[in-house]
């Protein structure tokens, strides 16, 4: 990240594997885990990464997408 409301979901890698992902915006995809900006919205969230009982915390930042209008020229 940081991450536009649009952009697609991307995939949640943990180290040791195995682990489980949990926060807004996450899902499961497969036997993996994914951030989907679009579906979490606009702000900071935490996402979670827990294994064998141990949790480590990220910040996952959202921003609005950005409103592209017409270019003029003089």
């Amino acid at each position: 990240g940081p991450f536009c409301e649009g952009d697609p979901c991307v995939s949640l890698i943990g180290n040791p594997a195995n682990g489980a992902w949990t926060g807004t915006g996450v899902q499961p995809s497969g036997n993996a885990y994914e951030f989907c900006p679009s579906i979490a919205g606009v702000g900071t969230f935490n996402l979670t990464y827990t294994f064998s009982g141990c949790s480590i915390v990220m910040n996952a930042v959202v921003n609005p997408t950005p409103i592209l209008g017409p270019i003029n020229h003089n």
